[in-house]
């Protein structure tokens, strides 16, 4: 299948490639990120129907929705996590939209269709322009490949030719002359003063970016040829035949499960015994909250994990059963994941002990809400299972990762972090300033809501107003591409109630960072927050 506009095409996106660049250079991500997929999908749309006159699926339109909305949720929060994960999502829809451009079956897809396909991304992805641009005919030309009269498509074609080769040389050029400018001082020199006859400040900056466009622009024209000319007729892996024929019989799947059922039950009983039943049979077992709270709870996630995997291979490649055959083994699932789902809520269980004993931290956070989506996973595991629709498996880790994602988003870890620990420190007067001065300002408009209350304790309001005072010190991104709405709701809490801050302790700069001086103490005002 040929393209009628493909010069037209790779214009529209290097000129996309460009804008990429002119968005994202040196900036911290913001507005940014909203506009360019906007811009990136607006151009897919474009080129296929006006351009080309193909018509993308409407069940891939739909996913334009989540793309946008995870999108614009990368100016919402600030918290790296939550930022990182949006950012998952985000390319997880695009990729999905790729793959499924004009055929829209990605809601059938399989575990086998989506690494299948994502591998064939990668591949036609990479070679896919060069096929198109050097390896087609123009039409012009006789299918014995002698040209017509006219020479205007030949000399368009090497001309074309010619200017994707430059293109494809000159950042090799570019990466190979600064590794030997650096392995030999002479021919650095020598480059030098070549490079200086072109008079362009930054130079080396340009040449960069320009490498930059150019890698942006191919990996977007790649992905762009494979939506139009590789997804149209999907043919998904084993829809009429398994790319595996089931193997097991449900003797010996039922065997497996019922094994750890019973495991896992002797386990349960022994949670009932001494964990639900309170602090004193913990201590009386020999454990304090916080270290019974450490023990075992990697042990329990990596347990349901497994659990998950290996009730879906049982699923997977027991043969088809029939009557009692198929409920009994759905029954053993159903038990396995109830019992997995105890062990979650001693995992949940354990989490908040720790949180008892020392406050919230991001990690703590992640997990917690982790857990939770696990189990939903886990629950809908075994109704697809039970229902006959396992294939439809890979769309529900999609539809939980969504749902994480924005639990994140609409939680706002730092903010509840910020929130319960506050309220912790103003029941037992402890709280741990330099965690919270750690966070993003995410949490500035919870911090505001307990400095600002006259009813609090004044030693709490003190240092609430350290932690203020040392988000009021950092700067904010200037450039328009990165304006966020985090950093312009706390701009304006700021602008409102902060005059008053500024006599909260001495400001200095060292290295760049800064730093308060408040009764002989110093304080770092930086974000090196790890857990």
């Amino acid at each position: 299948m040929k393209l009628k506009h493909k010069y037209l095409i790779a214009c529209i996106v290097f000129l996309t490639a460009w804008v990429f660049d002119q968005l994202f250079w040196n900036k911290n991500p913001g507005i940014s990120v909203p506009l360019f997929v906007l811009l990136y999908l607006v151009g897919l749309y474009f080129i296929t129907v006006r351009l080309e006159g193909r018509h993308p699926a409407t069940a891939s339109l739909w996913l334009v929705v989540p793309c946008l909305l995870f999108a614009v949720l990368e100016m919402v929060r600030l918290e790296p996590f939550t930022s990182f994960v949006n950012l998952v999502m985000l390319a997880v829809c695009l990729l999905t939209i790729t793959l499924s451009w004009l055929g829209g079956k990605w809601s059938s897809y399989s575990i086998s269709d989506w690494m299948v396909r994502s591998a064939t991304l990668a591949g036609l992805g990479l070679v896919g322009p060069l096929q198109v641009f050097l390896g087609e005919k123009d039409d012009s030309e006789s299918s014995e490949g002698t040209p017509t009269n006219s020479q205007a498509p030949v000399i368009r074609r090497t001309l074309a030719s010619v200017a994707l080769g430059l293109v494809m040389a000159l950042p090799v050029v570019i990466l190979l002359g600064a590794l030997l400018a650096g392995a030999d001082p002479v021919f650095g020199k020598q480059l030098e003063e070549f490079l200086r006859y072109f008079s362009v400040d930054n130079l080396r900056e340009y040449l960069v970016r320009f490498f930059i466009i150019l890698v942006v622009g191919y990996a977007m024209l790649g992905t762009v040829l494979f939506s139009l000319l590789h997804t149209k007729d999907e043919k998904l892996i084993g829809l009429q035949k398994p790319w595996l024929s089931p193997f097991l019989n449900g003797v010996s799947s039922g065997i497996v499960l019922l094994s750890i059922d019973i495991l896992f039950l002797v386990f349960v009983i022994v949670q009932f015994q001494y964990f639900f039943g309170g602090q004193a049979n913990i201590s009386y077992a020999g454990y304090t909250y916080s270290e019974y709270a450490r023990r075992g709870f990697g042990e329990l996630v990596g347990v349901a994990l497994i659990s998950m995997v290996v009730f879906l291979s049982m699923a997977m490649f027991t043969r088809r059963l029939e009557g009692w055959k198929r409920h009994t083994f759905s029954a053993l699932g159903l038990v396995l994941v109830l019992l997995v789902g105890v062990m979650l809520v001693s995992a949940f269980q354990r989490l908040n002990l720790y949180e008892t004993a020392y406050g919230f931290s991001r990690l703590r956070a992640y997990t917690s809400v982790f857990l939770v989506w696990l189990g939903i996973l886990l629950a809908l595991t075994v109704v697809l299972q039970w229902s006959g629709r396992l294939r439809a498996f890979s769309l529900a880790v999609l539809l939980v990762g969504c749902g994480f994602a924005l639990s994140l988003t609409v939680l706002n870890i730092d903010g509840f972090i910020t929130r319960s620990n506050l309220s912790r420190a103003i029941v037992d007067h402890n709280l741990d300033t330099r965690y919270l001065i750690n966070l993003s300002k995410d949490n500035v408009p919870d911090l505001f809501d307990v400095y600002l209350d006259p009813a609090v304790d004044s030693q709490i309001r003190k240092q609430t107003a350290i932690v203020l005072r040392c988000q009021q010190l950092r700067e904010d991104p200037q450039a328009w591409p990165s304006f966020h709405f985090s950093h312009y709701r706390a701009q304006s809490l700021f602008g409102q109630y902060g005059s008053e801050l500024l006599q909260t302790g001495t400001p200095y700069k060292e290295r760049g960072l800064w730093h308060l001086l408040i009764d002989g103490d110093d304080i770092s005002c930086q974000n090196f927050l790890i857990d």
